[in-house]
C-alpha cells in the first residue's frame, strides 16, 4: 500500500486533494523467489502463506503468485474467522519497448459470531465498554464475502517522447450478512434485534487509454498525458 499524500488530485481527480491511497499487486521478480509464512494471530486462528515468483524462459516472461489460507477461533469467545486467497500476477514483454500484464485474483472470506452493532435505546448515554473477549451478539450470527478481480493491461513505449498505456479492470465483490443489533435500555439491559439480509453483489468494469509525452523547456521537464477514462458499477441488493 502506497500513499501519496499532497496534491494527487491532480493526478486522479479534483475529489483526493488530501491524498491517495495506492493499492499495488505484487509482480512478477526477476529472480526466482520462493516463501512460506505460518504464523498465528492469536487463540487459535493460524495461517499459511505462500509468494512464489521469478521469470521464464529467456525472461521475456514473468509469474507470481500468493495464497494464503487462515482458520481459526478468534480472541472472542464463540467467534471463528476463515479466509482464503489465491492470486496470480503475469508479465510478457513482447518487446523491449512493449509490456504486457495480466493479474487474476480470488478471495473468500467467512466470519462467524460477528460483533454486534450497539445503539442507544432508552438510555441517554453509553455505559462503560463491555468485555472484549465475550461475544455480546449471537455465535451463529456470520458474514461471508467473496471477491473476484481480473486487470489486463499494456504500456507501448513508443518513443523517447511518447508513451502509451491501456487498460481493463473487471471486479465482483458478492456479500452475505446475518447480523446482531443491540439496543442499550434506560434500565442497564439491551434488547438485541436480528437482520439476515440477501446477498448482495457488486460488478465493476473500468479502463483507460492514455498518451503520455515528455519533453523540456530548457532546464524545465514537463510531462503531459492525455486520454479517456471510464467505469461502470452494477449493484444488485434484495
Amino acid at each position: 500500500v502506497e500513499i501519496l499524500s499532497g496534491l494527487s488530485g491532480f493526478l486522479y481527480g479534483a475529489n483526493r486533494v488530501g491524498g491517495e491511497v495506492n493499492y499495488v499487486t505484487k509482480r512478477p521478480t526477476a529472480t526466482p523467489l520462493s516463501n512460506v509464512t505460518v504464523g498465528d494471530y492469536g487463540g487459535a486462528n493460524g495461517y499459511v502463506h505462500g509468494d512464489f515468483g521469478g521469470p521464464l524462459g529467456h525472461g521475456d516472461f514473468g509469474y507470481r503468485t500468493n495464497f494464503v489460507v487462515q482458520g481459526g477461533d478468534t480472541a472472542i469467545d464463540h467467534s471463528g474467522l476463515h479466509r482464503y486467497l489465491a492470486s496470480i500476477a503475469l508479465d510478457w514483454h513482447a518487446a523491449d519497448n512493449l509490456l504486457f500484464q495480466i493479474y487474476g485474483a480470488h478471495y473468500d472470506a467467512e466470519q462467524d459470531g460477528i460483533e454486534p452493532t450497539w445503539l442507544l435505546g432508552t438510555a441517554k448515554a453509553y455505559p462503560s465498554a463491555p468485555d472484549a473477549e465475550k461475544l455480546w451478539s449471537q455465535p451463529w450470527s456470520r458474514e461471508r464475502v467473496v471477491t473476484d478481480k481480473a486487470i489486463v493491461n499494456g504500456t507501448w513505449n513508443i518513443n523517447d517522447a511518447l508513451t502509451f498505456r491501456s487498460a481493463f479492470r473487471y471486479a465482483q465483490y458478492v456479500d452475505r450478512l446475518a447480523a446482531i443489533s443491540n439496543q442499550i435500555q434506560s434500565n442497564g439491559t439491551y434488547v438485541q434485534s436480528f437482520q439476515a439480509r440477501a446477498p448482495r453483489t457488486l460488478q465493476n468494469f473500468g479502463g483507460y487509454d492514455f498518451l503520455d509525452a515528455t519533453f523540456n523547456t530548457g532546464f524545465i521537464a514537463h510531462k503531459v498525458t492525455m486520454g479517456v477514462y471510464g467505469d461502470q458499477y452494477i449493484f444488485n441488493q434484495h
